[in-house]
């Protein structure tokens, strides 16, 4: 498996979880959606700085947040009908990719600013 199949595979269960999370977003769980945005935030760290890899942990949790969405709604509306519920959809999705993306973006540039160490073995970076 390439490594981006594996960010793949590891943010489909984080988008179904989301997209759980969305659905009953106005019962009690709101405070657990606000906390997994922050935790896959903070994930989104991890990610190596290369488009693709960024691109393909999207689309796992896509994927996970349609899949969820789907089985469990099953045809039955969320809220008035499938217009508006594929814009709740969007907007939930928005909500939570957007701050992984700004958090991504801003280690990339902070890791690109820094100067490479000098590796001690081949003498490259004088």
């Amino acid at each position: 498996m390439t490594d981006n199949a594996a960010y793949a595979a590891l943010a489909a269960p984080l988008g179904a979880l989301y997209g759980y999370l969305g659905l009953e977003a106005l019962s009690g769980l709101a405070p657990a959606l606000l906390i997994e945005i922050v935790g896959i935030a903070l994930l989104a760290r991890r990610l190596p700085h290369h488009w693709w890899s960024a691109a393909a942990a999207a689309t796992g949790f896509l994927c996970g947040f349609a899949a969820v969405w789907v089985l469990l709604l099953a045809g039955r509306p969320y809220c008035c009908g499938p217009l508006e519920d594929a814009l709740w959809a969007v907007g939930l999705v928005t909500v939570g990719l957007i701050p992984a993306l700004a958090v991504w973006l801003a280690t990339d540039s902070k890791i690109s600013r820094r100067r490479p160490r000098r590796d001690k073995h081949n003498g490259l970076f004088p």
